[in-house]
């Protein structure tokens, strides 16, 4: 598919200043070649790892509004690709899934990606009712970026060894599902690496270990989550749209942590905000390494 023809709906989080949600996909995918719409599902002044957060959240009945509007001007037919992260309520989950099925029905050949968007860390973000309704919307996808706690909480699989993430990706596949890529697996045994898991439903599964990094980083599953259904998009193989996604998301992160090194420095009269303002993504340093990656962790193929 080329990249000039491709339209991209993409529903999730939005924040004035710093890097999730939309913020982590619109200028990326823009970066890429990708014409990007975004219906911000909330608009706060920062994410809420701060200590304070302002904003407001949208209803389900505002985004049936929103989609209603992009239909009557005849928009809604030239969406190639639909990408949803944080939802937050049941309301507007159930929005959600009659905007995807409306699209599909509108565009039979409709590419959707699902971020399901529950917690991380063994801690769930969002209430525990939103469960079925983000399975229902993996369910409508063709391809789900869950991580190791939400594929967990999906799937019901406690995720401890490659043979398990196998396991939950066939579940969440049986769904009918296209792709799946569990986008950070830890396991025990190996405390210092992360893993990002991937199948595309032939029966071969792939892995790609990166560094385990000691600083906790908001928006990284929301720019790979991105990265993905753009490379997806460009590359007709798995691996290579893997390696290019994770390798755009490594240089950010790199980048990151460099800055927040530069800073310790002086950090003796840091606040709390400071901190956080420090973590923030360097989306816009590392964006010549995302619309152009250079490849150094390799997508391996899990043995049967």
């Amino acid at each position: 598919m080329s990249v000039s023809t491709c339209r991209v709906l993409s529903i999730q989080s939005h924040v004035v200043h710093g890097y999730v949600g939309n913020r982590c996909a619109t200028f990326p995918l823009q970066m890429m070649g990708f014409e990007v719409d975004a219906i911000n599902t909330v608009h706060f002044s920062n994410h809420t790892g701060y200590e304070v957060f302002t904003g407001s959240r949208l209803a389900g009945e505002d985004v049936a509004e929103l989609v209603r509007g992009l239909e009557v001007n005849g928009i809604l037919t030239g969406y190639t690709h639909v990408l949803t992260g944080y939802i937050g309520t049941v309301e507007f989950a159930e929005s959600i899934k009659g905007v995807i099925t409306r699209l599909q029905e509108i565009n039979p050949s409709l590419q959707y990606t699902c971020d399901p968007v529950l917690g991380d860390n063994g801690k769930l973000y969002v209430s525990e009712e939103m469960v079925p309704h983000l399975r229902d919307l993996v369910k409508m996808s063709n391809l789900a970026t869950p991580n190791q706690f939400e594929a967990e909480t999906l799937t019901g699989i406690t995720i401890r060894s490659m043979s398990d993430a196998v396991d939950a990706c066939k579940i969440i596949l049986s769904w009918g599902v296209g792709r799946v890529v569990l986008t950070s697996v830890e396991f025990e045994s190996e405390p210092s690496t992360l893993h990002v898991i991937g199948t595309d439903g032939s029966g071969t599964y792939w892995d790609i270990s990166v560094p385990k990094m000691d600083v906790y980083l908001s928006g990284t599953g929301d720019l790979t989550t991105a990265l993905l259904l753009g490379w997806g998009a460009i590359e007709e193989s798995l691996p290579r749209s893997l390696e290019k996604a994770i390798a755009g998301v490594q240089a950010a992160i790199s980048k990151t942590v460099a800055h927040i090194k530069l800073l310790s420095q002086d950090s003796a009269s840091a606040t709390k905000s400071d901190t956080m303002r420090s973590k923030e993504l360097r989306i816009i340093e590392a964006r010549h390494e995302i619309a152009d990656p250079v490849i150094e962790f390799r997508a391996v193929t899990i043995p049967s």
